[in-house]
């Protein structure tokens, strides 16, 4: 039977997850989620932090809307963001790094919350 999920979709956590990280489906297991790195596309968000092997809720990146991210560094509203290293975004871009998303809040540190719009969404 086939399955359509519009809203926050569940995976497994294929490594201790925190809350508003991008993640990537394992290509072994698209059941497993872990952490998407500098530059790689994700499939989400995490809605919630989740230990290894627990369910965890994921906000899809292909529902459209925005969504809650977390920087790795202090970056500035309306900075386009990459992929950074466990699952953050970062405004630097690596060389030839494509560009993810746009900043709708400013975010002053390593760890801070900020708003995201799928580059794809304007």
């Amino acid at each position: 039977m086939s399955q359509w999920n519009k809203g926050p979709k569940t995976f497994y956590a294929n490594e201790d997850l925190a809350k508003d990280r991008r993640v990537k489906l394992l290509s072994a297991d698209p059941t497993r989620v872990e952490y998407a790195d500098a530059d790689e596309g994700a499939v989400g968000f995490t809605l919630k932090a989740a230990s290894s092997g627990d369910e965890v809720a994921i906000d899809l990146t292909n529902t459209g809307g925005t969504f809650k991210g977390t920087a790795s560094e202090a970056i500035a509203i309306g900075a386009t963001c990459y992929g950074a290293a466990d699952g953050k975004v970062t405004d630097t871009d690596g060389g030839s790094y494509t560009g993810r998303f746009l900043a709708l809040e400013a975010a002053t540190a390593d760890g801070s919350k900020l708003e995201l719009l799928p580059i794809t969404a304007y």
